[in-house]
């Protein structure tokens, strides 16, 4: 069954190659074949010198990464990883079916250490995550119903995923809305 699966995709790739008709995760593989070798679990060559010409990696939009494009950030980035910069949101998450994988957002949110405003960039520990949790746009009210809801409705059941922290911390819309200057 795997020879006839594998021989298939074979045949498939070959006739979208005569076609001109790759798809979106077409590419995807095949970049991550010119920066990752997969034998000897490294980046290649060429990703590091790729890798050079990038000071920062900012990625937005997170929560709707998978596993091959995560690693695809991380052979753009320097060999440590310290170039690399993410934003996402979880309750924006909406490319399961591109085999989004929110864990890969939840992994980083429990490794990284939370940033701390007060210490000196030389002393800050890196990898380090910035909570983005002021909101300038939203009344108090609005805030309030939106967090109502989503304590009503967002958990590992409905939707794959739980959207509170450990310690209760809501992932919606943070209670302490801003106003602008």
């Amino acid at each position: 069954l795997v020879r006839q699966v594998e021989a298939f995709d074979d045949r498939y790739y070959a006739l979208k190659l005569e076609r001109k008709v790759l798809e979106f995760s077409d590419f995807e593989h095949l970049s991550l074949r010119l920066l990752w070798d997969g034998e000897k679990g490294e980046r290649t060559e060429l990703a590091r010198r790729v890798s050079r010409n990038y000071r920062v990696v900012m990625v937005d939009e997170y929560q709707d990464t998978n596993r091959l494009q995560d690693l695809l950030y991380h052979c753009l980035a320097n060999e440590e990883g310290s170039n690399l910069f993410f934003v996402g949101d979880m309750k924006q998450g909406i490319y399961s079916f591109r085999q989004a994988d929110p864990e890969i957002f939840w992994e980083k949110r429990r490794s990284f250490a939370p940033m701390d405003p007060a210490v000196k960039d030389e002393a800050q520990t890196y990898p380090a995550q910035l909570a983005l949790d002021r909101n300038f746009r939203s009344a108090a009210g609005v805030i309030g119903s939106i967090n109502g809801l989503c304590d009503a409705v967002m958990s590992r059941r409905l939707g794959g995923v739980d959207y509170a922290d450990s310690a209760g911390e809501r992932l919606c819309l943070p209670e302490n809305a801003g106003s602008y200057p």
